[in-house]
């Protein structure tokens, strides 16, 4: 699901107001600017804001040692960077950073893979026309942008044209300020409510039509969509104790799959955006360290993640069941995600950025479905995108967890 950030906060009533209306991030802006704002405001404000929400700091140039205090000051979850900050400088504050580039001022492809960051974040270029041509021009830039990485979405943004942008740009999340302003550093109420639904809602319109066409499937039963033929795989898999893998079927055949990956007994490690972050990025590497394969449709809950992979040969059409034999196979795909997310989780505690894991990060098996038919594919393809709507009640959550006959969570073990 596409996040939303309301940016240039500048008071307590804006801040919860684009809360209730369903925000994910707020901005706060310390560089100057006419919604520029006091470490003290801000962390006064900070403070009395719910949980789970992504608190960002905007800086433009500023000493690193400043950025940092202020973030530890204010609470800050993220520095968002909009000046001429190096890869040395973003990967000091990694992963709690966000560079931001101009569609007039991108970097080369072997200056950009040397950014470590949370995310890239594109905006319209100082001296651009602001137009609808351009604009369009910057929604197709950050769509190919997403190739190195989650991409957040600026520039322009209005009620008005986010849903279309979304559908464009396929972004990680959207960020606006002047767009649901009354004035400057003044939110109106109104915009913000019609941008969150128009961004929300239209990011799922958006969602089906987006990427090339490739299929998915689930083995779970607490984290598959209620689909017959696949609940009665997964319910093999867990009741039966049983694998749904095909007897004898070669799974580095070119092909759409469906995968999902559970944490060790269903602890929630990912319930953090630090430990969300690293997971994405390993995601988006995949195809560069893969060639063979493309990803699409993904999502990081908090115990699970879901994911759709293609292993495609030269000139086969996406959407098609596997054919000719290729490589790697699916399982040496996963299991370098799995030891690549692991190895970073682990340095990441290190440093106090994550909660500790017990015994390992990942069960040792992982779930696949091969996507059979287009079918397939917008039906799962939809529960990945509502995934985090009905979490509460997934029976995949800890909180709904089926218990057996002595008590213990049923889990798949090979």
């Amino acid at each position: 699901m596409v996040k939303v950030k309301i940016c240039g906060i500048t008071n307590l009533d804006d801040a919860l107001t684009a809360v209730e209306y369903g925000a994910d991030a707020l901005g706060f802006v310390f560089a100057p600017s006419p919604r520029q704002v006091t470490a003290d405001v801000v962390k006064d404000i900070a403070e009395k804001l719910p949980p789970f929400l992504c608190k960002v700091g905007v800086f433009v140039n500023s000493e690193l040692a400043l950025v940092k205090e202020s973030m530890s000051y204010c609470n800050l979850d993220l520095a968002q960077l909009h000046g001429d900050e190096g890869p040395d400088y973003c990967a000091a504050l990694f992963p709690s950073v966000v560079k931001v580039f101009s569609s007039n001022n991108m970097p080369p492809r072997t200056e950009m893979i040397r950014y470590n960051v949370a995310a890239y974040m594109l905006d319209i270029g100082k001296g651009s026309a602001f137009d609808e041509s351009e604009q369009k021009k910057l929604w197709q830039l950050a769509h190919r942008l997403g190739d190195y990485g989650p991409v957040i979405l600026a520039g322009g943004l209005t009620s008005e044209n986010v849903a279309r942008a979304i559908k464009i740009a396929r972004p990680y999340a959207v960020d606006v300020s002047s767009g649901v302003e009354s004035e400057p550093a003044r939110k109106d109420h109104d915009k913000m409510r019609a941008f969150l639904m128009a961004a929300k809602l239209g990011e799922h319109a958006g969602s089906l039509l987006r990427k090339q066409t490739y299929a998915s499937v689930g083995a779970d039963p607490r984290v598959c969509p209620r689909n017959g033929p696949l609940q009665e795989a997964a319910n093999l898999t867990f009741e039966g104790r049983r694998s749904i893998r095909l007897k004898k079927y070669d799974y580095s055949q070119a092909g759409a799959y469906f995968v999902t990956i559970c944490t060790q007994n269903r602890e929630s490690p990912l319930d953090n955006f630090a430990a969300r972050s690293m997971v994405q990025k390993w995601w988006d590497k995949l195809p560069t360290k893969f060639t063979e394969i493309q990803t699409d449709e993904f999502v990081i809950m908090p115990n699970h993640i879901h994911g759709i992979i293609f292993i495609t040969p030269e000139g086969q059409s996406h959407g098609t069941a596997p054919t000719s034999l290729r490589e790697p196979t699916l399982g040496k795909i996963m299991q370098w995600f799995k030891t690549m997310t692991t190895n970073e989780y682990i340095k990441a505690i290190r440093k106090n950025q994550v909660e500790p894991f017990s015994e390992r990060l990942w069960q040792r098996n992982y779930y696949e479905h091969v996507i059979r038919n287009e079918n397939d594919l917008n039906d799962i393809r939809q529960y990945i995108i509502n995934n985090p709507t009905n979490w509460e009640e997934d029976e995949n959550n800890p909180m709904n967890l089926v218990q057996g006959a002595k008590g213990k969570v049923i889990t798949s073990r090979k």
